[in-house]
């Protein structure tokens, strides 16, 4: 019996093992082995959740990938934006400079702030082009957007130049037509507008102008014209597509002809070369001047009688009310100028307490009525004066602007971008520019979308000090 007992207890086993062996191969053929199990989970995919925290993971990764890639095009792109800010700096001041260079008398704040039409202390602000003394003859240059520009525009520096007209140079020799021109070379050799080859005997008055090599044989000639930089602002609210919203420097120069050496007020008797035209310099015709080549629309030639040269160039005038800017237009030097609104705190000689920071002042008024400013007279900032700094009867170095603005319907007088330091006596001038990077990176944002507060490793800032070379004959 307990055989029996001990036989069964091991079948019983065998079968927890094995499985009914009676069911032969038919029964092992229906249960997988162990590699078959593993095989047939494998090949059940992935679950959701899997699929979900793969995504999870290849997004972090690539996320932060993607915002390394973003932030390092963006460095650099900001780091070019600057390099190309400061350098348009640096050029414009070299510019100005370089046009200084050729000045012989340079206007200080108080003739750009007061009028011709002055009892004392007379100045040349309503002499400027201005909304009521412009024109436009070309019909495609629209008047209504000059003169938004003109409204939007202050003068800052604006300075008498000696210009050298070389022998190649190409003038206008024709009232009527802009096109016919001359070489400057020619102009001795009769009033012929075409330029051919050298004639075989010697060139008489009435010849064609002699050329070897392409250069005339005549000689250059010299003459004076009145350069004026400006502050621009008329893109506040974004009025024209051609520049950015920022503020900007234009150039505005009025030159004068060349003078022709016969005066006879009837210019049919004078010998060849004849004049080509004849400019009156006041209404009974009295006082005129001929001219070989046609003078900028307005030009009026300085008295050359003073005593000084501030007593020479102060009373100048123009000889018509208007200026034609669609042939003597105010030319942009450079773009992207700081538009950030003026601030007191900006210019009271506190330094740190402004995103923007103003080396120069405003003028102060001592009492014999000369406007004075210690910062420009100061040559660490300025531009220096000449004798005794503190004599106060002495009209020494003034800022220009004058003044600034917090509010006004000239918009450029609310900007301190660009200002200059102005020693007339000594025909000196420091000049100050910055530019806005954020401007440039965001061409079409106006000023609000783009603050310079707290960040002001976004404005690139530049100074130079220039001396004018040019003499009169007085001098």
């Amino acid at each position: 019996m307990m055989f029996l007992i001990r036989k069964l207890f091991k079948r019983d086993r065998f079968k927890s093992q094995h499985g009914d062996r009676r069911l032969g191969d038919q029964k092992f053929a229906r249960t997988p082995s162990r590699t078959m199990r593993r095989m047939m989970q494998r090949s059940r995919g992935f679950t959701l959740i899997e699929l979900l925290m793969a995504m999870l993971i290849t997004t972090i990764i690539v996320g932060t990938l993607l915002s390394f890639v973003v932030n390092i095009t963006e460095t650099d792109r900001t780091e070019q934006a600057k390099s190309e800010s400061q350098g348009e700096v640096q050029t414009a001041l070299s510019y100005i400079s370089n046009d200084l260079q050729e000045a012989i008398y340079i206007y200080n704040a108080d003739a750009l702030n007061a009028d011709s039409t002055a009892t004392t202390n007379k100045g040349i602000r309503d002499l400027l082009p201005n909304a009521d003394r412009i024109i436009a003859s070309d019909p495609s240059d629209n008047l209504d957007t000059i003169k938004d520009s003109i409204n939007n525009s202050i003068p800052v520096l604006a300075f008498w130049k000696r210009v050298y007209y070389d022998t190649t140079d190409e003038m206008r020799v024709d009232p009527l037509n802009p096109s016919t021109r001359k070489m400057v070379g020619c102009l001795e050799y009769g009033t012929s507008t075409t330029n051919v080859a050298a004639p075989t005997t010697p060139p008489t008055f009435n010849a064609s102008c002699p050329i070897v090599n392409g250069t005339p044989q005549g000689s250059g000639k010299y003459a004076y014209s009145l350069v004026v930089y400006y502050l621009t602002y008329d893109n506040a609210n974004g009025s024209k597509a051609a520049w950015s919203r920022a503020a900007r420097v234009a150039r505005w120069e009025l030159r004068d002809g060349i003078i022709s050496t016969c005066q006879s007020k009837n210019m049919a008797t004078c010998n060849q070369p004849r004049p080509i035209q004849q400019v009156n310099l006041n209404a009974d015709e009295s006082s005129y001047i001929n001219y070989w080549t046609v003078p900028d629309t307005g030009f009026r030639p300085f008295s050359t009688s003073g005593a000084d040269l501030q007593s020479v160039m102060t009373p100048w005038t123009t000889t018509i009310p208007t200026y034609d800017l669609s042939r003597n237009p105010l030319r942009t030097l450079i773009d992207f100028l700081d538009d950030t609104p003026y601030t007191a705190t900006q210019d009271d000689g506190t330094v740190g307490n402004s995103p923007v920071d103003i080396a120069i002042r405003g003028n102060a008024t001592n009492t014999d009525g000369k406007t004075i400013n210690v910062d420009c007279s100061n040559p660490n900032v300025g531009v220096g004066v000449v004798g005794d700094s503190t004599d106060e009867k002495l009209q020494i170095a003034q800022r220009s602007p004058q003044t600034f603005k917090t509010t006004s319907a000239n918009k450029a007088e609310t900007l301190t971008s660009f200002y200059v330091c102005v020693n007339s006596t000594q025909t000196a001038a420091r000049i100050y520019l910055r530019s806005n990077v954020l401007a440039r990176q965001r061409p079409n944002q106006p000023v609000a979308q783009r603050p310079v507060s707290n960040q002001t490793t976004n404005l690139s800032t530049g100074n130079i000090r220039a001396y004018g070379r040019g003499k009169l004959s007085l001098q």
